[in-house]
């Protein structure tokens, strides 16, 4: 009452009236109204101390014990002229003020303050509320409102039950959680939240009553943390909800009912299962590059040997060997799709019309959908997009692919090719395939970009997988509609390039090679392997293992050192560290890297020339004669 401010708190302590009766202390403390000691010390008063109703009205008073009146009234001068009346004239003085309770929330309410001096430097100061039973009833309205006007703006669902159960009150808020449209919907309920709704765990099972925490709340008298649940709502649509309750008590101390506080957390549940999904991508594509990595360097090997045994192989003999060629070329088409899944297979780019590129494939696509299905295209012109044309031509095959083996009665397949404006203000281009097959089943749907899963008996896994890493490396997105019993429709959103640009220059390319190549590679099989490639092709060839290996040979050999041709992904020191290393050496060098996957160094190769593995020996070939007529380029 005398502290209308919070002020900074003091240490707590019990004052001592120095100089005056015990009993006048007890009459402090026990007065059924609240009382007050004001001391007078050096022409102020100080709050000396204060009783259990007076801190029961206004906590705050306790940390303002031994602060002077001067800074307590600062507002209310008219307060510290009567105690200094009191003081003065030495008799008890009466004074009518309205006073604002400390948090100053509440409504102000008339009180009597009678200050009654005791002692030539003591006065005990007593409070009595004087309001009317009109002016509580308004105090008490306006309170309601109040609190009703708070409750009803929060976000978050609040409802308020009896003991019976029954639901007493709610907001606007869990009316619109629980799929109702009034609030008497809900009301006189004994339902665990509304009438035709469901709650369940994350497995789907359904929550017995007596476990949910406003019946626990009831009867246990514990308050329960945030709890989180399935509701299916009577519309039959779900949303996830954090669910906590407080109880209620009377004045008897006995539990009177419960306040339940849901909190809507479908949308961060969605974000969270989408954020998992994205790891879980990321670890498996971690993998598949891994794998291709290791498995295209035995490809590497594999198909280059097969160009050399192929230079001295009797006739009788090329139809076999054919064969072992066309299965190795399978299997590198099999790690370039692991490769684009984990985005990291290395694309070229150019400028491409994608309405252009599906009529180009057209026929190919005639041919996969078979006699049974029919192949309707719509291709706009003029939607075009920076990509690697191959890549993005294998996407089409795929998804192609899959809606016709979505419809295996035979039905009609939609492709179309268009632009639109998104909510970036960008110009996109769409590429849509739908078809009107037996659509997805929701479990299924949120595995359909993951690798190696597939619904087919022979089926790789790999066909969606790849395409979304083809995309997501593009700055694209994909995404998939589906409808059980009616079909699917995929689309492949790619940003618009405003002009055509035009490629490189095409390099003439030399018959021969001619030169020295310092060859770096920590896979025997791969260096022996090349090795013998570029002397068949004419190149004298240096060959290292390692990074110190290279140095070495770069600081010995006599000669010039036409091209690096180096290794990616090298245990101790990578293949641009290397080549860093040798230019340091040989400033006119040019470098070649070679990688089945470059595990992250893709910004280091952007100053230098990339060959992907498994290579053949006319890539190799070209590569090189392309690279030695380019200027040198040194790093900085």
């Amino acid at each position: 009452m005398l502290a209308c401010v919070r002020w900074p708190a003091m240490a707590q302590h019990r004052p001592v009236m120095s100089g005056q009766p015990h009993a006048l202390w007890k009459v402090v403390e026990d007065a059924p109204i609240p009382a007050y000691a004001l001391r007078a010390v050096e022409g102020d008063f100080i709050l000396e101390s204060c009783n259990a109703e007076a801190r029961l009205r206004n906590p705050s008073l306790v940390n303002v014990l031994g602060l002077p009146c001067s800074q307590l009234y600062r507002d209310q001068p008219e307060m510290r002229e009567a105690a200094e009346r009191c003081m003065r004239e030495q008799r008890t003085v009466r004074q009518r003020w309205s006073v604002r309770r400390h948090n100053q929330l509440e409504a102000t309410q008339p009180q009597d303050l009678v200050y009654v001096w005791v002692a030539p430097d003591l006065i005990i100061v007593y409070g009595r509320d004087v309001s009317s039973p009109e002016e509580m009833a308004a105090a008490l309205q306006e309170s309601e409102e109040r609190y009703r006007s708070v409750v009803t703006s929060l976000p978050d669902g609040v409802v308020l039950r009896g003991s019976d159960e029954r639901v007493l009150t709610c907001n606007d808020a869990a009316v619109k959680l629980f799929g109702q449209r009034t609030q008497g919907d809900i009301l006189g309920h004994v339902d665990v939240l509304a009438p035709g709704c469901r709650v369940e765990t994350e497995a789907e099972q359904s929550v017995a009553g007596e476990d949910f925490p406003s019946r626990r709340v009831l009867r246990t008298g514990a308050p329960v943390a945030e709890e989180l649940y399935q509701v299916c709502r009577a519309d039959g649509t779900r949303t996830w909800l954090l669910v906590s309750a407080q109880p209620v008590f009377t004045r008897g101390g006995a539990v009177g009912g419960s306040v339940t506080l849901y909190k809507d957390v479908t949308e961060r549940r969605r974000l969270e299962q989408e954020l998992r999904q994205a790891q879980r991508l990321e670890s498996i594509g971690r993998l598949a590059g891994g794998l291709a990595h290791d498995f295209n360097n035995l490809l590497t090997a594999m198909l280059g040997s097969l160009e050399l045994v192929g230079d001295t192989c009797p006739p009788a003999a090329r139809e076999d060997l054919e064969t072992i060629r066309h299965a190795a070329n399978r299997a590198r088409e099999l790690t370039a799709q692991l490769l684009a899944f984990a985005r990291k297979q290395p694309i070229s780019l150019e400028v491409v019309d994608v309405g252009s590129l599906v009529q180009k494939v057209e026929r190919l696509l005639q041919r996969l959908v078979g006699p049974s299905v029919e192949l309707a295209i719509t291709a706009q012109q003029g939607a075009r997009v920076r990509a690697d044309a191959a890549q993005l031509e294998q996407v089409l095959v795929n998804l192609v692919a899959n809606a016709r083996d979505a419809m295996p009665e035979g039905g009609r397949i939609d492709v179309r090719v268009a632009t639109a404006l998104r909510a970036d203000q960008r110009q996109w281009a769409l590429l849509e395939v739908e078809d009107r097959g037996v659509g997805i089943a929701p479990e299924i749907l949120r595995h359909v970009f993951e690798p190696f899963f597939s619904t087919k008996v022979n089926g790789t896994g790999l066909g969606l997988a790849s395409s979304y890493g083809v995309v997501k490396q593009h700055g694209g997105d994909i995404d998939v509609q589906t409808e059980q019993g009616r079909g699917t429709l995929v689309r492949v959103c790619l940003p618009c390039v405003p002009d055509p640009v035009s490629g490189a220059a095409n390099v003439a390319l030399a018959p021969r090679g001619r030169g020295c190549i310092l060859l770096v590679d920590d896979d025997e099989n791969v260096r022996a392997t090349t090795a013998r490639l570029l002397h068949s092709m004419g190149y004298q060839v240096l060959i290292a293992g390692d990074g110190a290996g290279a140095l070495e040979l770069a600081r010995r050999h006599v000669g010039e050192i036409d091209v690096l041709l180096c290794d990616v992904a090298m245990p101790g020191r990578s293949g641009p560290e290397v080549a860093r290393d040798v230019l340091a050496v040989r400033p006119e060098t040019r470098v070649l890297f070679i990688s089945g996957y470059p595990q992250g160094a893709e910004s280091a190769l952007a100053r230098h020339a990339f060959l992907q593995k498994p290579y053949t020996r006319a890539s190799l070939g070209q590569k090189l004669d392309a690279l030695r007529a380019s200027p040198a380029h040194r790093d900085e």
